[in-house]
């Protein structure tokens, strides 16, 4: 009877252990959820950053950014090409108003169409 009674001792004492666990994974993930991540990244050789580096380490990488994300004043350069594409529609609309606008134009043919069509010799 000792025999059967050593396996249920041991079925308690492996339920145990599991559900010790089972208690500390949740604990862990309740912990990470509700915590607020850092902004503080490790670097992996700290001694390498110079006095002069600094403001470039924590700048970020200029290579690799998103449309939009940079740290760059894009104000001019929206301003250009706005100033050139509304330039561009007004000479547009002035050779529309002159009739000399190409797409309104009618298709030219270099052959078949004049009065003598080029002899081949």
């Amino acid at each position: 009877m000792e025999q059967y009674n050593e396996w249920q001792q041991l079925w308690v004492d492996r339920n145990d252990r599991h559900t010790k666990m089972m208690e500390q994974a949740a604990f862990d993930r309740n912990l990470y959820f509700n915590s607020k991540p850092t902004k503080h990244v490790e670097l992996k050789y700290p001694e390498m950053v110079s006095k002069e580096m600094v403001r470039q380490v924590n700048q970020g990488s200029p290579w690799n950014v998103p449309a939009g994300h940079g740290s760059a004043n894009m104000d001019t350069l929206i301003a250009h090409y706005q100033k050139k594409n509304f330039e561009e529609n007004e000479r547009k609309l002035q050779a529309l108003r002159d009739g000399t606008l190409d797409a309104e134009q009618p298709v030219r043919r270099s052959r078949g169409l004049e009065e003598k069509p080029p002899r081949l010799s």
